[in-house]
Parts: structure tokens; C-alpha cells; sequence
């Protein structure tokens, strides 16, 4: 079905999730599909904003939760949905009540806008401080790209280029504060006793999200682990060999005491005199850094891997401690800001749907 300008949309599977949106301007003329419900004709006596904001509200959600069927996907039909009561106050109190939820939802667009630019700053405030260089013009020939100069050079055919590496070569002299990996991480290769140590005795790593989160196996799925197994301590770094170019790098906290990782986890343990934990997980979240990793990975395309090998080589800025403090506070600011600003954007929303269904029971005055 073609949509317009204005339809209301209702999602008839589960909609009381609230899946229920109005058709802005710039989609006018797109099709819909069949899972949604679709509101054109609306009576005077009724604002559609209004009427978007009812069908938003719990007293519109729990009468189309009564109205649905089916176990898998419960849903509701376009003619349960007609049943749908809605309450008409007199004309004011429906502008009313509209403007207030317009109000409140473009307070919360703003609010996640900024959320979302200050957590995307994150990336380019740390490269910055590391002293990478963004856009140097491509030399004839040579295919576009910017180039990194922190994570050192690799040997290079002027008669053949990897477009892959030619992003993250180094050319001139390298910069000041540079340092392999392999001098600032120790491998820890710390097997474990299976006569000494039970299963129940141990927590083994299932995988690390792409988050940074360890997530630990089951007792059931311990049980049935066969494998080499290998200690991690706290503070120790560890990475997933096939998803660390997104993301799957942690660090061992307190509350596991004795945690056990398979030969796909490496293990690190970090010289803190040198460099802190917590800007090495800065710099290995970097866009520029996990894009590196991927073009370093080997292997079985589904399977590729990076190796220790490999991670042990790279060289990264390593500023002095007390400049990575303050890029760490930094970035932890960010974020804590962005956490506070999604939480503001949940309140003004939920304050204003608070306010309406009062007025919608005419329980509070305009």
C-alpha cells in the first residue's frame, strides 16, 4: 500500500509494544507492508495528533493487547482495531495534548542527538590526542585514503599497493612516543591443572560482546569443555582472536576470581608502569585501530584470525601517565554524559505521557 503524508501507522503484531508512528513528509509515497495498520480517514472532531498520541497512550496499548490473537506472534486485525475506544475532548484539550507530546518528542530527538555526537567524538578526540593525521592528499597513483602514522609501517612495492594497508601506512619520519605492544603487554601462558582444578572451580569465558562484557558458560556447557584451558588474573588483558576488530577486548575484573580462557583468548598481562589499562582498551576501540586489525586478520574467511603475533608487532603513541589519565577522564566524561542525556530524553518523554493521560481523563486542566 502506498503511504502519505499524515497516515497513522499501527504495527498488528504485538502493538503493545507501541510500534504506532505517524508518516512524515520525506516518506510520503513509500510503500507499507501488510504487518502494519493503516490510519487515513479521521473524523473532524478528532486531531490526528491527537489521535497518535491515544493509541501511544495505556489506555490505547491495553485495548489492543485485550483485541489480539494467536500464541507465536499475537497480533490484532485491522478490524479489532476499529473497536478501539477512544475518548474525544473538546477541541482545545486535543491540541493540547498533542502539542504537549510533540514538544516532549523533539526535546528527546535533541537529547539523543547530543547523546549520540558525544559518544561519536569519543573516537576522533582519541585519535587526536595520539597525534594521528587525518587526510594527507593522495600521491599520483597511489589509491585514496587517509593515513594513519601511529601504528607503524610495513614493507611496501611501489609497483603493487594494497589498498587494504595503504590506509595505515606510516611514511617520513615515525612520531614521537612510539611503542610496539609487545614491549607494554607480556603474553601469560598460565595452563591450567585439570587434575588439580574442577570445573565447578572455575569460571570459563563463553565470549566477550563486542561491548567489552565477559560473558562466562554455563555449568553444562563447562562440563562439556575438552580443550587446553588457561588462567587470566586481574587486570589482565584479554581479546577474542576472531572478533577483536569489533570490539571483543576486556580486562579481567575483581569479581572473577579464578577465570579460565581457551587457546582463542589470549592473555596479557599489562605493564602498568608504562602504560594504563584502560587507554589501551581506548586505543584498541579506535575505528581506525579495529579497521587495522581486520586487514591484519588470517585465516579461513569465516574463521580469520588475529594473531598475538600480530597484535605483539603494532605500534602504538604511548603518551606519558598523566596525559592518558586525562584522556581516559575525558572519555569516561563523555559517556557518562551521554548516559545522562538518554536518561533526560526517557524522563521528558515519560513525564509528558504522564501528563497527557491525566488530561486525556481530564484529571488535569490545560
Amino acid at each position: 500500500m502506498l503511504l502519505k503524508v499524515g497516515d497513522i501507522l499501527v504495527s498488528t503484531t504485538r502493538p503493545y509494544r507501541g510500534a504506532i508512528a505517524s508518516v512524515p513528509p520525506e516518506l510520503d509515497g513509500t510503500i507499507g507492508s501488510t504487518g502494519f495498520a493503516v490510519i487515513r480517514k479521521v473524523i473532524s472532531k478528532v486531531e490526528r495528533g491527537y489521535l497518535l498520541t491515544f493509541l501511544h497512550s495505556r489506555f490505547g496499548l491495553a485495548q489492543m493487547e485485550r483485541r489480539m490473537s494467536g500464541s507465536n506472534y499475537p497480533a490484532i486485525t485491522q478490524e479489532k482495531l476499529a473497536k478501539v475506544k477512544v475518548p474525544i475532548p473538546p477541541c482545545p484539550i486535543q491540541d493540547a495534548i498533542a502539542a504537549r507530546m510533540s514538544a516532549a518528542y523533539r526535546r528527546r530527538w535533541e537529547l539523543e542527538a547530543e547523546a549520540e555526537g558525544l559518544l561519536e567524538s569519543i573516537d576522533e578526540y582519541v585519535l587526536g590526542e595520539l597525534g594521528t593525521e587525518w587526510g594527507k592528499p593522495p600521491d599520483r597513483g597511489k589509491p585514496v585514503g587517509h593515513e594513519a602514522v601511529w601504528f607503524g609501517a610495513w614493507r611496501r612495492d611501489v609497483e603493487r599497493l594494497d589498498p587494504k594497508r595503504y590506509r595505515y601506512q606510516r611514511e617520513g619520519p615515525p612520531p614521537k612516543g612510539l611503542r610496539r605492544l609487545g614491549d607494554l603487554l607480556t603474553r601469560r601462558r598460565e595452563k591450567v591443572d585439570r587434575q588439580q582444578y574442577m570445573f565447578q572451580d572455575l569460571d570459563i569465558i563463553a565470549k566477550i560482546t563486542f561491548g567489552g562484557r565477559i560473558v562466562l558458560r554455563g555449568l553444562k556447557e563447562k562440563m562439556g569443555y575438552k580443550g587446553d584451558l588457561y588462567f587470566a588474573h586481574r587486570d589482565d588483558l584479554i581479546y577474542s582472536k576472531i572478533r577483536v576488530a569489533q570490539g571483543s577486548i576486556s580486562f579481567v575484573p575483581e569479581d572473577i576470581e579464578r577465570l579460565a580462557v581457551s587457546s582463542e583468548y589470549p592473555v596479557y598481562r599489562i605493564d602498568t608502569a608504562q602504560v594504563l589499562p584502560a587507554f589501551i582498551k581506548l586505543v584498541f576501540r579506535t575505528s581506525i585501530f579495529q579497521g587495522l586489525l581486520h586487514t591484519l586478520r588470517s585465516g579461513a574467511t569465516s574463521k580469520a584470525r588475529v594473531r598475538p603475533s600480530t597484535i605483539e608487532s603494532l605500534e602504538i603513541r604511548v603518551p606519558p601517565l598523566r596525559q592518558q589519565r586525562g584522556i581516559v577522564a575525558e572519555v569516561q566524561h563523555r559517556r557518562e554524559r551521554a548516559v545522562m542525556l538518554r536518561e533526560e530524553a526517557e524522563r521528558v518523554v515519560a513525564e509528558a505521557k504522564a501528563e497527557v493521560e491525566r488530561m486525556i481523563l481530564r484529571e488535569a486542566e490545560v
